[in-house]
Parts: structure tokens; sequence; C-alpha cells
């Protein structure tokens, strides 16, 4: 029958030991994945709030790193949500065959998406670090990128829940409907085709190539700093200039004839010289500034960089015990519950890792962020200075009324 629980996970009909030992790790997993969902679900609002706050319409990186935070909330607000309710009432999507292939439908697209989310970001930035001057994307490139991102998944999370490739099954350890791993041996090595076969791949190239180009750029920037700086040959030539100047008008000072002649010489060569000489400052000065403008650059290139690498190697590090523990067609092998369990909550440990990773390394997000619950505070606590004043004036009114009856 479909409304008889998952029992065994319970054990009612065992020993008092067993019976608390199984008690106490339904409240451990039930703490735990409430964790990681307030964290997820407050870090990615957040985080959103902030970028939407930020973005000033021309840095498409913005673009991709909100889509990312979206899969991020997705995954919490579709996936957590039912798994924290089956801890406490485990098998309940069992008796409703339609909703558990809408749950497998939705987790698959959203975790899908997700990959896709995160190989966006790092074609972005090899693109825009290695090859900057060949390809730009524009705000219409991105969207197509993005649309391509949330179009396969939603075509390949249709095979298991229609039943084409696999089937839609609750799975214990998982708190949820997920595909058929152990019977859909070609849905599973397609994952793992797409995942390791294409994405990390994918990833890795692009990184290892911008990490190249930075420490090329570095080198250039060293060998620039060392060379030593020219002389200015046309400040020299003001100087020389001047002096002769003086030579000349001492020299025609006892010239009565030449006097007006002299004195129109004079304004022409200083006007020329002073010309020059604001010409060289001014391109000292971009000379000076436009190392300084490099260094900028690369470093916020080097700054974005780590900070995707970092959010690649997690959500790789938080996918592979997934589907370690759930390749069973490769060989037979069950996992344990609690094994299954920490895969899990593994892998929804990584939507509340993204938007922390982002933030902590992105200045104008924090600012944005700490401004924003400044805001909050100074809001409440003026309410409150207002709400102070209105109670003692009612006060003040009723002691008036029952002095006078």
């Amino acid at each position: 029958m479909c409304m008889q629980q998952e029992l065994w996970y319970y054990n009612y009909t065992t020993n008092n030991s067993t019976f608390h030992h199984r008690r106490l790790s339904v409240i451990l997993e039930a703490l735990t994945l409430l964790l990681i969902l307030t964290v997820a679900l407050s870090a990615n609002l957040f985080a959103i709030v902030a970028i939407l706050k930020s973005y000033n319409g021309r840095n498409i990186h913005y673009i991709f790193i909100l889509n990312l935070f979206i899969t991020d909330l997705g995954i919490t607000l579709a996936c957590m949500m039912f798994a924290l309710y089956d801890v406490f009432n485990p098998g309940y999507i069992k008796c409703f065959d339609l909703l558990c292939k809408v749950q497998n439908y939705m987790g698959l697209v959203f975790h899908l998406s997700n990959v896709f989310a995160v190989c966006l970001i790092a074609i972005h930035r090899f693109l825009g670090v290695v090859v900057p001057d060949r390809i730009t994307i524009r705000k219409i490139h991105a969207y197509v990128m993005l649309g391509v991102a949330w179009g396969i998944p939603s075509i390949v999370a249709v095979f298991p829940a229609s039943g084409l490739l696999s089937a839609s099954v609750y799975t214990a350890g998982a708190h949820a409907c997920s595909p058929d791993w152990h019977d859909s041996c070609p849905f599973f090595i397609l994952m793992i085709i797409f995942l390791y076969g294409i994405a990390l791949p994918t990833m890795s190239i692009c990184y290892s190539l911008i990490i190249r180009e930075i420490r090329r750029s570095e080198a250039r920037l060293r060998k620039t700093k060392s060379r030593p700086s020219p002389m200015r040959p046309t400040v020299a030539k003001y100087q020389k200039g001047r002096d002769s100047l003086r030579d000349t008008s001492e020299t025609n000072c006892g010239q009565e004839n030449n006097n007006i002649s002299t004195v129109s010489i004079q304004v022409a060569m200083t006007t020329n010289e002073e010309r020059e000489r604001r010409v060289s400052t001014k391109q000292s000065v971009k000379h000076r500034r436009h190392p300084t403008q490099r260094r900028a650059n690369m470093s916020a290139d080097k700054r974005v960089a780590l900070t995707c690498g970092l959010i690649v190697s997690t959500s790789f590090a938080c996918w592979t015990p997934y589907f370690i523990i759930h390749a069973t067609c490769a060989w037979d092998l069950v996992p344990s519950h609690g094994l299954g369990v920490f895969a899990k909550w593994l892998l929804f440990f990584n939507s509340a890792l993204d938007p922390v990773i982002y933030v902590a390394f992105n200045k104008r997000l924090r600012t944005s962020i700490c401004k924003k619950k400044l805001d909050t505070e100074k809001y409440t606590a003026e309410r409150r200075r207002q709400s102070i004043p209105a109670e003692s004036e009612f006060k003040e009114t009723n002691d008036t009324e029952r002095n006078k009856n």
C-alpha cells in the first residue's frame, strides 16, 4: 500500500537502543539539512538582490553569475524542501506518482542547469581574458547562451520523467525521487559523459589558459617595470629653447632697430614650446597611468579567475560522491542509508557554497549586502523611535480621560 511508510527506517519493532539510534539519525539529518537550507536560501537571496542593485547593464559577467544563483535557489526550493519533509515523513511521495515525476524533473533541470551555469562562467572568462580582441560577447549572445543552458536540461529531464531512458523512483537515502540509476545504465552513462567528459574538461582547459595568460601578463609588466624610464627629448628641447631664448633676448636688448621683430620671435617660440611641453606632459602622464591600469585589470581578472575556479572545484567535489555511490549499473553495490544521505546533503551543500564563495571574493557585493543590512537596522530603529512617542501620547490621553472621569 502507498500509505505504508518506510517503517524500516524507524524500526519500531526492534529494541529501544535501535529505536533511539533511528530517532537520533532523523534529528541529525533534519538539523543538518535545515542548516544547509537556511544558508542556501539566505545567501542566494542576498546575492541576487545585491547583483540586481549593482548591475549597470554593461557587465555581462553579472548575468552569468545571476543565472548560477537562480539555479541554486531553484535547487533550494524545489529539492531541499521536499527532502526536509521526507525526513519526518519518509516515503510519502510514493503515494503520488505525478508528484514524484514532477520532483524528479525539477531536480534534474536545476542540477543540470547549475552545471551549465558554471560552464558558461568559465567560457565567458576565457573569452574575456585570453581572446578579448577576437570574440566579444554582447548581451544578445549572453541571452542565447542562457537559453541553451536551460533548454538542454529541460529536454534531457523529460526522458526519466516520461520513462523513456529511465524511470522516476523514490530513493530512501536521497529522500527524493530520482532517475533509476540501477536499471538505466544508458542514462547514467550519458550523465557521466556530460559531467566528466565534457563539462569538467571544458572548465579545466578554460581556467588553465586563463592562468597562463595572467602569468604572461605579469611577466610582461615586470619587464616593463624593470626597464629604465626613457629621457624626454621634448622637455630637453624645451629647456634648451628657453636658454637660447634668454641669450637672444639679452643680446637683442642693445639692438634698437630689431626690437619689434625680436619680441615677435620670442612670443612665437614661447607659444610653440609651451604647446610642446603640455603635449609631452600629457603623454608622460598617460604613459605612467597605462601600466597601473593594466595591473588593476590583471588583478581583477586574477580575482575573478580564482573565485570561479573555486566554484568549479567545489561543484565537482560535491557532485562526485553522489555519482560514485549511485553507479549501481556498473557494479552490484547497494549503498547504506547514511552514505546516501551524506552524498545527497553534500550535493545540496554546493548550492550554499556558490553564493558564499562569490560574495566573499567580491568587494562590491559585500559592500552592497552590508549597506542593505545597515539600512534595514536603521529603518527598524527609526520605526521603534517613532512608535515610542505614539505609545506615550496614547498613555497620556488615557490618563487624562481617567482623571476627568
